[in-house]
């Protein structure tokens, strides 16, 4: 069964944490705050998709969601 966590990228976002390949931490650009970049491969008969998503919660944030403590 998939587990899904919701984030803050622009806009709320449901992602599976089933299609993640990276969680890396990163500071906003704009005014220096602390951010997680989450990198998701979607597999597919004929194809491959990679996406990148900016969150507004920390890596220590997204890391807990996805373990399943917060």
């Amino acid at each position: 069964m998939s587990k899904f966590i919701e984030v803050t990228a622009g806009t709320k976002v449901l992602i599976n944490t089933e299609e993640i390949a990276c969680v890396e931490p990163s500071k906003d650009y704009l005014d220096g705050s602390e951010v997680c970049v989450i990198t998701l491969i979607h597999t597919t008969k004929h194809s491959v998709e990679g996406r990148k998503f900016i969150t507004k919660e920390s890596y220590e944030e997204v890391k807990q969601m996805i373990l399943g403590t917060k």
